[in-house]
Formats: C-alpha cells, sequence, structure tokens
C-alpha cells in the first residue's frame, strides 16, 4: 500500500509540476517567462525550508502520519484556487468524444517506458545492498531495463510526431542537452537534500526540527538565487550564464561537502550550503526558459514535460546511486573501526534510533562510519554536477528576447482571474 501511495502522490506531483510551467508557458511571452519561473524556484525554495520544519514537529510532537495528512487541506485549498481563478484555454478538439482523444495518448508507449525506469531504479537500489551486483535478480532487472527501452525506442520511431517522446525532439541539440543538464542539476540537489539532513541528524545529533533548521543555510539563498537569475534572465535575454555559474557553484560547494568530519564546526556547513543554495538557484528552473527558445507554441508543453520528466528522474536515479554508495561504504568503514558490530542491524535502527541505540563507547566508530558514508554520498553529487557543467556547454546561446512574438488567438489562450 505505501508504494501504491507513493506512486500515486508521485504521479500527482509530476502532473501539478509540468502542468503548472505549461500553464505559464501558454498565458505568459516568452520574454517574462524567466521570471515567472523563478517565482515557481522561488516556492520550491521556501517549500523545502517549512517542509522539514512542519514534518519534523510533527513526528516529534504528533505522529509521522500528520506528516501526510497535512496534505488533505493544503491540496483542497490549492484546487479551490486552481478551479476558481484558471479559466483554461478553448480548443477546437475539446468537442471531440474523451475516447477520441484518450486514444491520442501514448499509452503503449508509457506501459513500455515506465516499468524500464522501475527496473533500473530497483537495480542501483538493490545493487551491492540487498543482492550482490553479479546476483541473477540484479542482471535480470538490467537487462530487462535494457529491453524494455529498446523496444520502447523502436515504438517511439514507429510513432513519430505522435509518440510520448517525438524523436525529432531528440535531434535538437539544445533540447537534449537541457534535458542532461536538468538531469544532473537535479540529481545533485536531490543527494544534498537527502542525505545533508541525515548527516546534521546523526553526525551532529539534531532533532528533526533543528536539522531543518541547520538547512536554512540551503534553501534561503537558493531563492535568492532563483530570484536574482529569473530577473537578470528576464532583462538581458540570456540563461548560458546563469546555469554554468550554477553548476560551477554547486560543484564547488559538493566537493566541499565531502570534506566533512564529525567535529566540522558550524561555519563550514554554513558557508558550503550558500554557496550550493545559490547554485541551484541559478541553474534549477533556468533550463525550463533556455529550452523554450528552440521551441514552437505549440511545441512548449511536450518540451517542458521532458525536461519535468529529466529532473525528476535525474533525481531518483542519482539518490538511489547515492544509496548504494552509502551503504557499502558505512559497511566498510565500519568493518574497520568495530568489527563485532553489525552494520545491517545499525542501518535498519533508522536515523532518529541510530545514536540512542548505542552505548558510548561504540559511538565514535558508529559516528566514524556514517560520516565516511555520507562524504561519500557527495562524491556522487559532485559527479552529477560536474556532468551538468559539461552539457550546459553544449547549449545554444539563444536569448529569451530573440524569438518572434508569439500570436494567438485570444480564445485559445488560458488565463488567470
Amino acid at each position: 500500500m505505501f508504494i501504491v501511495s507513493r506512486a500515486v502522490a508521485g504521479a500527482g506531483g509530476a502532473g501539478i509540476v509540468s502542468g503548472i510551467m505549461t500553464i505559464v508557458a501558454h498565458i505568459i511571452p516568452l520574454e517574462k517567462r524567466p521570471a515567472y519561473f523563478a517565482l515557481g524556484g522561488a516556492t520550491f525554495g521556501m517549500a523545502t525550508i517549512s517542509g522539514p520544519l512542519i514534518g519534523g514537529a510533527l513526528t516529534e510532537k504528533a505522529s509521522w502520519r500528520w506528516c501526510f495528512y497535512i496534505n488533505l487541506p493544503i491540496g483542497a485549498v490549492a484546487a479551490f484556487v486552481f478551479i476558481a481563478f484558471f479559466h483554461p484555454p478553448i480548443r477546437p478538439n475539446e468537442a471531440r468524444p474523451i475516447m477520441e482523444r484518450v486514444k491520442k495518448l501514448d499509452l503503449i508507449g508509457a506501459a513500455l517506458f515506465l516499468p524500464s525506469i522501475v527496473m533500473l531504479l530497483l537495480a542501483l537500489q538493490w545493487g551491492g545492498n540487498t543482492y550482490p551486483w553479479h546476483s541473477t535478480r540484479i542482471i535480470g532487472l538490467f537487462c530487462g531495463f535494457g529491453g524494455l527501452l529498446a523496444v520502447f525506442t523502436v515504438w517511439q520511431l514507429y510513432l513519430g510526431d505522435k509518440a510520448m517522446i517525438p524523436p525529432e525532439f531528440l535531434t535538437r541539440r539544445t533540447i537534449v542537452a537541457t534535458c542532461l543538464t536538468s538531469m544532473c542539476v537535479f540529481g545533485s540537489t536531490f543527494v544534498i537534500v537527502y542525505y545533508l539532513p541525515e548527516w546534521f541528524q546523526v553526525v551532529k545529533g539534531a532533532s528533526p526540527i533543528k536539522s531543518g533548521v541547520m538547512n536554512i543555510a540551503l534553501f534561503v539563498p537558493q531563492i535568492i538565487g532563483s530570484i536574482i537569475a529569473g530577473t537578470m534572465i528576464t532583462k538581458l535575454g540570456y540563461c548560458n550564464p546563469w546555469i554554468l555559474t550554477g553548476v560551477v557553484f554547486s560543484s564547488i560547494a559538493t566537493g566541499l561537502y565531502s570534506t566533512f568530519k564529525v567535529n566540522t564546526g558550524h561555519a563550514a556547513w554554513i558557508g558550503y550550503q550558500v554557496l550550493n543554495g545559490l547554485g541551484i538557484g541559478f541553474s534549477m528552473e533556468t533550463p525550463l526558459s533556455l529550452v523554450q527558445t528552440v521551441l514552437k507554441p505549440e511545441e512548449a508543453s511536450v518540451g517542458i514535460s521532458l525536461v519535468t520528466f529529466s529532473q525528476f528522474i535525474g533525481g531518483s536515479i542519482f539518490v538511489a546511486i547515492a544509496q548504494t554508495v552509502f551503504t557499502n561504504r558505512f559497511v566498510s568503514q565500519l568493518a574497520k573501526d568495530a568489527p563485532t558490530m553489525d552494520p545491517q542491524a545499525l542501518l535498519q535502527l533508522g536515523t532518529a534510533a541510530l545514536r540512542k541505540s548505542t552505548t558510548p563507547e561504540e559511538l565514535p566508530a558508529i559516528l566514524h562510519a556514517f560520516n565516511s558514508g555520507i562524504t561519500y554520498t557527495f562524491y556522487v553529487a559532485v559527479s552529477a554536477s560536474s556532468c551538468a557543467f559539461l552539457a550546459a556547454s553544449l547549449l545554444e546561446w539563444n536569448s529569451v528576447k530573440a524569438k518572434t512574438p508569439e500570436k494567438k488567438a485570444p480564445e485559445s489562450v488560458g488565463k488567470v482571474a
């Protein structure tokens, strides 16, 4: 049930993110979109500040279940605002029967692609952790991923422009480079957002609430960086300098994270987060503006969905890799520091109980092994940020101001009232 629920929540979240960006693309002129996308990035930053704080407080004072219950009234308010104030565009095909419109969806492509991604993520998460890399399960998952992906590719080529991912899109350098950049930027970001609070809670002994407070040094600069980048792109037109600067900042910051020790002081982890937050703010939403400089108005929704998908699949893949790296390093380091201790039993305790369930004599070895495992995950983030820089170097230098203004019939444009 938990897995199914997460799948439903993930599908809904993906629809919200890509849907919002698509709405912005349809009602805002291209040259002004970076500022609106920046607001989206700032909102994401504010949510990542408030989320851990509220979630930590609910977990400590009430129950972890309230972390899920609280989404119900928030979702209801968001749905009411959307229904009440957004007037969707009137399109000619809306008069067609629903089944006729459903037939235009590439359901076969989705049925081939989604299981392939699930197999890849399971293989990366289980490999070297739950099962050995050479086990039949892991090899089978990788083979299944490759086989389904090959069939999916053939199917997309067969459908052409009607495909879920139109093959013609993948022949455009900027679209491919934007997707790769977004995948790596989000991959690096998700690894940091996932494992830095773990380091605070276990190595520094912070409570969930205090861990959220310690993370503010990352998310406030992210908000500021997003607003600065969006504003300056709207004025100057070019996205590339901000993307490149952002991934350079993130590469440096994630590299500095890997130097963390058990006794690392406040100045280090605050300063590194500030640099990383600015890098994320500069580069997280900016690719969404850049990719639209090479898209026709009718292609915007597909292009945005493709970039959004790349962002979240990148986060999933790199976090799965980081989890395997962490587990393997923690186990190997603990075997050196405290060979009599069972690392798997310690991992099953969870972050909150790890410090409480060990004796004062055992704690130094556990903290050293845990710190070693966490810092190794930061190498994954460094790799992702470095790959993002290479991909961003391939982006065309197109200005959001240089494109011919998009002219649409008034009845075909959605609006917010």
